[in-house]
């Protein structure tokens, strides 16, 4: 009986002991001690991993199991970092980022439905969309003869659209209208697509400023 109890005692002692020198520690991520926001292209994982490093005070240097996400939008974004060791403990850390428009350039086919007469077809028409010097931007050429700075919010949803101008001055029938416009873009519906932006806008009459007329136009961006 006495050896028993004794085994019970030494089972119990290696397990306390096991217990207190189990790795509870998560692995450290350390980043690159650049000052400047860096800006990365969309879904370009490899250099957004560049110069980060994992290390673990039990599994050593965990750098190759790191992983990153917040690529999926363009625009001002915040990325997580994360690594796992052995004992799955978990590391993070967040890194403020812009996630560069330039993938996004082209020319697209427009869709424009009149929201005063929805019974009327809808109209098409193309744009193209270039890199601004902000990477966070597009230029969107040929909307109402005029070009619009549309910036994006990595946050699916947040957008702008604006000119130097804005509210722009067009001809209407037969006299002239202010456009007045607003963006917003989320998942598209096909998955070989980035985002579907729609843009709505408003007429109004340049004289008595009553509105004449109201407009969404839809695209899907690509990434090229």
């Amino acid at each position: 009986m006495k050896k028993i109890l004794l085994s019970v005692a030494a089972l119990a002692f290696v397990l306390v002991f096991a217990s207190c020198g189990k790795d509870k520690n998560a692995p450290v991520i350390t980043l690159p001690t650049d000052d400047a926001t860096p800006v990365f292209d969309l879904g370009d994982v490899e250099s957004a991993l560049a110069g980060v490093t994992a290390n673990d005070d039990v599994d050593g240097d965990v750098t190759a199991n790191l992983t990153v996400t917040g690529l999926d939008y363009a625009g001002a974004a915040t990325l997580t970092y994360a690594v796992v060791d052995q004992a799955n403990n978990e590391g993070t850390i967040g890194r403020e980022a812009i996630i560069s428009t330039g993938r996004l350039g082209g020319h697209y086919n427009v869709s424009s439905k009149d929201l005063d007469d929805p019974s009327a077809d809808p109209y098409a028409y193309n744009v193209t969309a270039a890199k601004a010097n902000n990477p966070a931007q597009l230029i969107i050429s040929n909307f109402y003869d005029s070009d619009w700075v549309l910036t994006l919010d990595a946050v699916p949803g947040a957008a702008q659209m604006t000119n130097e101008a804005n509210p722009v001055r067009v001809a209407y029938g037969d006299g002239q209208a202010l456009v007045y416009a607003t963006a917003t873009y989320g998942p598209t519906s096909n998955p070989a697509q980035y985002t579907l932006l729609v843009v709505s806008y408003t007429f109004k009459d340049a004289v008595t400023n009553e509105v004449i007329g109201s407009y969404e136009d839809t695209f899907e961006l690509q990434v090229k």
